[in-house]
């Protein structure tokens, strides 16, 4: 990968201490549990809806966030409490929830990067909807933590190096040629 394994355990850190802080104190879901699995994952199995944000600086990775459906719909009635939301509007909600947790996570986890001698950027949070399986390409690294909550796990991939994927995690090809899977 194109960053060093430091900056990479760094990341992830602080990826999960602010995704446990958000379940935990924000929306009040325990975590049971968390476990990490360091470069032996081959495939990534997307949920229904999962995010994609792209960080740069010390650490270039994507991180997708799959969301289990009904931790999903338990964030979705958190913040659509006090507003009430017509049933056809939901599956709309749903993306923004998904795009908004993921935003407020990584605009915090960001403070746990910046590194003396570099800023840390983030892309804009791309949701995708509709689950599928990505396959581990030669080159690519993919790094999971899973963590278990009352309402279904909450799956965190770290994808690298970022110049193979396009945002929607697609293969993108490199130097004229395309990437072999």
């Amino acid at each position: 990968m194109s960053h060093r394994r430091k900056h990479l355990s760094k990341a992830m850190e602080a990826v999960l201490k602010r995704t446990r802080a958000y379940l935990e104190d924000e929306a009040g879901i325990s975590v049971t549990r968390g476990e990490t699995i360091i470069g032996d994952v081959d495939v990534l199995e997307l949920r229904a809806v999962s995010t994609i944000v792209g960080t740069a600086g010390p650490v270039n990775l994507l991180i997708a966030f799959s969301f289990a459906p009904p931790l999903l719909e338990h964030l979705l009635d958190l913040v659509a409490a006090e507003i009430g939301l017509d049933d056809r509007e939901r599956p709309q909600f749903l993306l923004e929830t998904a795009a908004e947790t993921v935003n407020f996570i990584m605009g915090h986890a960001t403070a746990d990067l910046v590194d003396e001698d570099a800023t840390v950027t983030l892309t804009p949070p791309v949701v995708l909807a509709g689950g599928r399986s990505i396959h581990r390409p030669k080159g690519a690294k993919f790094y999971a933590v899973e963590l278990a909550t009352p309402y279904g796990s909450f799956d965190i991939y770290f994808i690298g190096p970022s110049e193979m994927f396009d945002t929607s995690l697609n293969l993108v090809q490199r130097e004229g040629k395309p990437c072999s899977p």
